[in-house]
């Protein structure tokens, strides 16, 4: 379908969006072409579109952007080709008299979005693969073959260098939205629409963010567990809001944390954490697929809701496993505390290597004198202190000890006293 959603790529397509996007957990963006060769060859990918009269606006565009030289080179590629027909539905919807409207960077994208760099014959599509435009393709195989729900016209049109599947309408990258939705994560994908407007210019971006985002999105079983009836449309911009992540967030480098447009009763930005022990978790929830590309973005899709945290949940999300046991062992009165409203709080949460070493201290604790302990790694305020926050002074813990803070520069220590 054409319509609204091509006119409003427009912009898109008027900027140089070319470069690629790195990342991809797949290898069809690596071309290995190879022009040493002097021997003309009459069957590559360039050669039968050319030769081809449904092909003409296509081999006309690819000589302007210079694909027709890559395309006769040797290599392994996989064309998605549209025809003549469906580049005139597409210049129409745009309000353009031909291809050469979109300009010299705008034909380059909209071409490269078109291949893969490796041969991809009907019988062997991916589930997705990135394009050589960086963004994501995705694919339906089988009886019915199809790339980002677009059947093939025809398949398997063989060349030296590759492979032609033809279609009948222009492929553009997708949005995030739409990307959840051709992953199979369409729950997700309804309730970006259930939200509000700012929020589904957020997520279903289709001119770009100006700061990347990262979408989390949970699998249709995962949502299915939770109970929307009744909800207005907050209540979908806030599970929306902590599902989305500043900045993009590579699977091969993702941080210790991330910022969230989810934020707390005192505006600051909610975290995700990313386990140091294992790259491929969200908090609790498990990534099963990573790195999808779209407009504006990154996908990720998981097989858990994330729910907005209290400081406990983040110190077992981050690992944090003795702080997580001893609160337990101390009766959960702290534990109870500290996931409340009521105040807000800073802990300075000890690592699993510092409760090592005064384990058998610990251990001789009752969990009254446990709690204690644990509560003098807290304090409670009219609003949670970053580490920018934090100042040289003393801070009244909520065990009424004292913890004294020292700045150095740009580093701050800690410093716990009990009596």
């Amino acid at each position: 379908v054409v319509g609204d959603l091509v006119i409003r790529l427009l912009p898109f397509l008027l900027l140089t969006l070319a470069a690629c996007t790195d990342g991809s957990d797949t290898d069809d963006t690596d071309i290995g072409t190879d022009t040493d060769s002097d021997t003309v060859d009459e069957n590559t990918v360039a050669a039968i579109l050319a030769g081809d009269d449904r092909f003409s606006t296509l081999a006309y565009a690819s000589e302007q952007a210079g694909y027709d030289v890559i395309l006769a080179s040797p290599g392994t590629f996989t064309v998605f080709a549209p025809t003549d027909e469906a580049f005139d539905d597409f210049l129409q919807a745009l309000s353009l008299t031909d291809i050469d409207d979109l300009g010299p960077a705008g034909i380059s994208t909209l071409l490269s979005y078109h291949a893969l760099g490796a041969v991809r014959t009907s019988d062997d599509l991916p589930a997705r693969a990135e394009s050589l435009a960086g963004y994501t393709l995705f694919f339906a195989d089988g009886d019915a073959p199809a790339v980002n729900a677009i059947p093939f016209a025809q398949s398997d049109i063989q060349a030296s260098n590759g492979v032609i599947h033809v279609i009948d309408q222009v492929l553009f990258p997708t949005t995030l939205r739409y990307a959840a939705e051709l992953s199979g994560h369409t729950a997700f994908a309804d309730a970006i629409g259930e939200a509000s407007s700012d929020t589904q210019l957020l997520i279903d971006d289709l001119d770009g963010n100006t700061d990347p985002i990262t979408v989390f999105a949970p699998s249709n079983e995962a949502l299915a567990s939770v109970d929307t009836s009744g909800w207005s449309e907050a209540d979908y911009d806030a599970l929306l809001a902590y599902h989305t992540a500043r900045g993009d967030l590579r699977a091969s480098a993702f941080p210790a944390t991330a910022s969230t447009f989810a934020t707390n009763a005192y505006g600051q930005d909610l975290s995700i954490v990313f386990p140091e022990d294992d790259d491929r978790v969200v908090n609790d929830a498990d990534i099963d697929v990573v790195d999808i590309v779209a407009l504006g973005g990154r996908l990720h899709l998981v097989d858990g809701v994330l729910t907005q945290p209290t400081v406990v949940d983040l110190a077992a999300y981050a690992g944090l496993t003795s702080l997580s046991s001893s609160l337990d062992a101390a009766g959960g009165g702290l534990a109870t505390t500290l996931s409340l409203d009521a105040q807000a709080y800073t802990v300075f949460a000890p690592t699993n290597l510092a409760f090592l070493a005064v384990q058998d201290t610990l251990d001789g604790l009752s969990a009254t004198e446990l709690d204690a302990a644990l509560a003098t790694h807290a304090i409670a305020g009219s609003a949670p202190l970053t580490s920018a926050d934090l100042t040289a002074r003393s801070y009244t813990t909520l065990s009424g000890e004292a913890v004294s803070v020292t700045v150095d520069g740009g580093e701050r220590e800690a410093t716990f006293s009990v009596t």
